[in-house]
């Protein structure tokens, strides 16, 4: 399993798992994200996903919704079973209504069609942790 970035001095900041195939996606999150005050921890898979998911907490998964292996779609059902605090946002090429609506009802707090600025990533990253942060017990 491969897991890039992961710091675990940095419990104080919100930390992202971001899932997806394409590395060249992986060094354009590791470098937006800190800007932003999150940490980000990357890997290439849903199993690894899952396998990183059950060692480390993780504020927001943010999932390719189209890999091999385990699809995103897939992974948001899992997560959703068995992790139920973590929010996921799902990240598809596919952008059509019925998949987000599917994504939602599966369990998504939100989905972004690809191609996405990297505002707009952030955006909505930032979107899902301070509803979070909202809902939390005081």
């Amino acid at each position: 399993m491969e897991a890039e970035n992961y710091d675990s001095d940095a419990s104080e900041r919100p930390h992202a798992l971001a899932v997806d195939d394409e590395v060249t996606i992986h060094g354009v999150l590791e470098r937006i994200f800190p800007r932003e005050g999150i940490q980000v921890t990357t890997c290439s898979s849903g199993t690894d996903a899952l396998e990183l998911i059950d060692e480390h907490d993780f504020d927001v998964l943010l999932a390719d919704a189209q890999m091999p292996e385990m699809g995103g779609m897939e992974l948001v059902e899992r997560v959703s079973e068995e992790y139920p605090h973590l929010d996921i946002v799902l990240l598809s090429t596919q952008g059509n209504v019925q998949q987000a609506v599917r994504a939602m009802q599966k369990g998504a707090a939100d989905y972004i069609p690809k191609p996405f600025s990297t505002d707009e990533l952030v955006d909505r990253g930032k979107s899902v942790l301070e509803k979070q942060q909202a809902a939390a017990p005081a």
